[in-house]
């Protein structure tokens, strides 16, 4: 899929993709605005990533796969099940500030 922003591609999201998958940061605020944001970086449709609780997505940053997950008002980050979590880790707070890097109230220290 196309994506607005370099290293950052919205990739086919399996239903097994979240077995075994290991949260990095959990609980973040903003869950829509991080969820525009997304859509708005990578040309995918809203209702394409959406689910009946909310909104899913597995996002490649610059080669490290990531589940998204968005629920209410908070969302959060996880590596796919074998990931690296140092790398994955990396990648999860990148991209962290990059859906977060237009939003005034955004929490950067993550």
């Amino acid at each position: 899929m196309h994506s607005m922003a370099p290293g950052l591609t919205l990739v086919a999201l399996l239903p097994e993709s979240f077995d075994g998958a290991e949260a990095l940061l959990e609980d973040l605020s903003a869950a829509e605005a991080a969820f525009e944001r997304l859509c708005e970086l990578t040309g995918a449709a809203a209702e394409s990533l959406g689910t009946p609780h909310g909104w899913r997505a597995c996002v490649d940053v610059g080669g490290t796969l990531l589940l998204l997950h968005g629920k209410g008002e908070t969302w959060s980050i996880s590596a796919g099940a074998g990931m690296d979590l140092g790398d994955a880790m990396s990648a999860a707070r990148r991209l962290h500030g990059l859906l977060g890097a237009e939003v005034d109230s955004w929490d950067l220290d993550r």
